[in-house]
């Protein structure tokens, strides 16, 4: 368990240096509005990884148990996802692709991390 808590925060600090990152390379190129979307999106991507992981990593009495955690997790994570691009386009009217790049950033910040995890 504890190199599952581990490898979580590796992909917490990824997504979240990755976040900045974009946000800062579009501030530089004076891009307010998409810079804050492109950290809307990637913090977006690390709290609900954050929140799926605390709802679906805690003790389960069965596989049954197991399975419906880590469903209700994921479902519960797309629906944070889903609700704040819903939020940031049509009420906060950022930049939809600038959105769309932070998300998808993120995400694959955590796939690179888990590629690159050790296999015992």
């Amino acid at each position: 368990m504890k190199q599952t808590w581990q490898m979580l925060l590796r992909i917490a600090v990824f997504q979240c240096v990755v976040a900045l990152l974009g946000a800062l390379i579009l501030l530089a190129l004076m891009r307010k509005d998409a810079a804050v979307a492109f950290l809307v999106g990637g913090s977006t991507v690390l709290f609900s990884t954050l929140g799926a992981a605390v709802l679906g990593l805690r003790h389960a009495a069965s596989p049954l148990d197991s399975l419906a955690k880590v469903l209700s997790a994921t479902i519960t994570k797309w629906l944070l996802v889903l609700l704040v691009m819903y939020l940031a386009v049509a009420r906060w009217q950022l930049p939809a692709l600038a959105l769309l790049l932070g998300l998808v950033a993120a995400h694959l910040s955590a796939i690179f991390v888990g590629l690159r995890q050790r296999r015992y």
